[in-house]
């Protein structure tokens, strides 16, 4: 069976479940909890220093980064800002100035969670500082 868990700790009861019953499990782009055969995932955190290396070519090597998270529990999530920080981390002159998340899953309509998400990032962004803006 394979399975793309949204949350990989939560997957956990039902992967040991099917792994009772007998049948293999494997994951697809987030590890979960329990016993799989395999994962088949991207390279999360090269994604990342990717995406940190084409900001500082594009931005330049002083400048402010606001990180803004997908889910917590997510392990794309998680890989990705880690790639974009070993990148960033190298340049003194860049500040990581917070690493909100844009929140959770949730089960409301699909234009929702965008909405709550850009409602997040902006009041996060008026908090900074004018010159940061």
């Amino acid at each position: 069976m394979g399975v793309a868990p949204i949350e990989n700790e939560a997957i956990g009861p039902a992967l040991t479940t099917v792994n009772e019953a007998g049948v293999p499990v494997f994951c697809v782009d987030r590890r979960g909890e329990g016993e799989v055969v395999s994962t088949l995932e991207t390279d999360n955190v090269k994604a990342g220093e990717a995406m940190a290396e084409q900001l500082v070519k594009d931005y330049g090597e002083d400048v402010d980064v606001l990180i803004i998270q997908g889910v917590l529990s997510d392990t794309p999530t998680l890989d990705r800002t880690q790639g974009v920080k070993n990148v960033l981390e190298k340049y003194e002159n860049i500040t990581i100035v917070g690493e909100p998340s844009a929140g959770e899953y949730t089960m409301k309509p699909r234009w929702q969670p965008r909405k709550i998400s850009w409602r997040r990032t902006r009041i996060w962004m008026l908090s900074l500082p004018v010159q940061m803006r």
